[in-house]
């Protein structure tokens, strides 16, 4: 399950989860995912804690 609030959004740290729920997280947050290799999270870019906006890319 995946909240998401009205304020300023934060970028959590995504290290190790699923392909799937990367992609539910960016779909909540309004996100565009560049999407490298298939599995789980090894990286993340915005970094943890960043500022997110609607149609921002992550990789």
């Amino acid at each position: 399950m995946i909240l998401v609030g009205s304020e300023n959004k934060k970028m959590p740290d995504i290290s190790g989860w699923s392909l799937a729920d990367s992609l539910k997280l960016a779909a909540a947050l309004s996100l565009h995912p560049k999407i490298n290799g298939d599995g789980y999270v090894a990286q993340q870019k915005p970094a943890n804690g960043s500022a997110v906006r609607p149609a921002m890319t992550c990789h």
